[in-house]
């Protein structure tokens, strides 16, 4: 499965859980640093994900879902950058937690409805419980890694991972997001 089209898609999953997981369970730290309330984070991320993923996804279907997730990968680049340049201004941070939402809500189920659109029949049917799996090992795992980063190197160098991660993830959807007239293996019919 790693080394088929699927491969890439599973490693932007991969990340998402990493980007996931950080901004949710850090977020209190990294408000209280700047003096912000970290409520005001947790409010316009879940208003933004619940927006896009029930408003904007829906009208996003009548196009290329790789794309779609291209572009909204590129967005989460921008978004996570934009932590950087909050300060201890809630309006700034409120838009950049929203901006992360909206992109998050619309990139994540997008990666995965593509992730099993482009894997071989043969492993279609195991692409989702493999793709959960990738997202909850990363959860799991990457806090630990963060909570080093975060005591021993500060926020910056956090950030500057995470943004690395969303360039990754822009990255691998731009380059596999390929021709919208490409032939895909749907298996049987």
């Amino acid at each position: 499965m790693a080394r088929s089209d699927v491969g890439p898609w599973l490693l932007v999953i991969g990340l998402f859980a990493c980007l996931f997981t950080t901004m949710t369970q850090f977020q209190t730290t990294f408000a209280d640093a700047r003096g912000l309330d970290y409520s005001v984070f947790y409010v316009a991320y879940t208003v933004a994900v619940i927006a896009a993923r029930f408003v904007v996804a829906p009208w996003t279907r009548r196009f290329d879902q790789a794309r779609v997730a291209s572009i909204a990968t590129s967005v989460m680049v921008m978004a996570v950058a934009a932590f950087l340049v909050v300060g201890a201004n809630a309006v700034a941070y409120a838009a950049a937690s929203a901006l992360l939402g909206a992109a998050y809500g619309l990139a994540l189920p997008t990666t995965l409805a593509h992730a099993v659109t482009v894997s071989p029949s043969s492993v279609r049917p195991f692409v989702l419980p493999v793709a959960g799996l990738v997202f909850q090992t990363a959860i799991l795992g990457f806090p630990i890694v963060v909570g080093v980063i975060v005591v021993h190197f500060g926020y910056w160098l956090l950030f500057a991972v995470l943004i690395a991660f969303a360039v990754v993830q822009a990255a691998v959807a731009w380059r596999h997001a390929g021709p919208t007239d490409r032939q895909v293996d749907h298996g049987p019919r």
